[in-house]
């Protein structure tokens, strides 16, 4: 390990401890209240860690879909495989990037000549998770708002014939200079970028689908956990808000795997609401069972991995 890698994890794990002893004393963490929750809720937990395999399952379906816009096709249980190395590899190194290395590795293997094709399909996943992720944030943010700015912005539009016109001129000249883009550079062989969506657009599509499936399932389980483990009585629209904020947090390099930095973001949103700011405790403790529960389902991966070892 290089010295400047070194002094990095240590400036981390630095972070990590201040995050942590400011949970403890505002009392969003309980590490005794942890534990016997856990074996108070086996029952309710067992029900969410069988949602959260969900999530591996569509995640391996985005990424299949994603080698498929890059001229790669693979099975799905070939792809499963090494899905299932990169998240334990995720949960272990306590963090995204050790996974995403170990799904470069392992699937080099599948396309020896399409290193670089790998390596993108990897960057593409990542990206259409962020923008199903950013989706679910803008579209219960606007819900806790009562969408009072998009019905304003509505009402504005359709009451002014005169805004109304000018959308309509604005829709229609967008038509038109795509079209003719599209038509001057279909047989060119340095613009194929209509030619790439009007190929993809349906793959493009099931990923989108796909990476919101999978931040619902992520939000639906820290609602149980908050509200069926807890009995919070949060709103389910506040932790899908909040929590998606708190999951943009997570990937945040300040601490390892960003552990500390969603459990505090978290519970800090959730203070921000006047309904529930009544000093809830251990509201952190969420985030942790929710680990927890991510270390246990991602175990098979550590069998499949050793597999994968002794045929090499």
């Amino acid at each position: 390990m290089k010295p400047r890698s070194i002094i990095y994890l240590i400036i981390k794990i630095f972070f990590l401890l201040i995050i942590f002893y400011y949970l403890y004393k505002n009392n969003y963490i309980d590490f005794k209240n942890l534990i016997s929750t856990i074996f108070k809720n086996l029952d309710i937990l067992l029900l969410i860690s069988f949602i959260g395999i969900l999530t591996i399952f569509f995640a391996n379906l985005r990424w299949i879909y994603v080698l498929k816009i890059l001229n790669l096709n693979f099975s799905f249980w070939k792809i499963l495989k090494i899905t299932y190395i990169g998240i334990f590899f995720n949960n272990v190194l306590l963090g995204a990037y050790g996974g995403d290395l170990a799904r470069i590795y392992y699937s080099l293997d599948l396309a020896n000549n399409s290193k670089k094709k790998i390596f993108f399909s990897i960057l593409i996943d990542r990206f259409f998770g962020f923008i199903g992720l950013a989706l679910i944030s803008l579209v219960f943010f606007f819900h806790i708002l009562n969408l009072e700015i998009f019905f304003n912005l509505i009402n504005t539009i359709s009451s002014n014939k005169y805004y109304f016109i000018i959308l309509t001129l604005i829709v229609l000249v967008t038509f038109f200079l795509l079209n003719y883009f599209y038509k001057k550079n279909i047989k060119s062989s340095n613009f194929k970028f209509f030619i790439f969506l009007k190929l993809n657009i349906l793959n493009i599509i099931y990923i989108l689908i796909i990476s919101v499936l999978i931040f619902l399932i992520i939000n639906l389980m820290i609602f149980m956990i908050t509200n069926s483990v807890y009995n919070f009585e949060i709103s389910l629209n506040v932790i899908f808000f909040t929590n998606s904020i708190a999951l943009f947090s997570n990937s945040i390099p300040l601490t390892p795997g960003g552990i500390g930095l969603a459990e505090l973001t978290y519970a800090e949103l959730l203070n921000l609401f006047d309904e529930y700011n009544k000093n809830l405790l251990n509201l952190s403790n969420v985030y942790l069972i929710f680990r927890i529960i991510n270390l246990v389902i991602s175990l098979p991966g550590i069998i499949i991995f050793i597999m994968y070892k002794k045929h090499q």
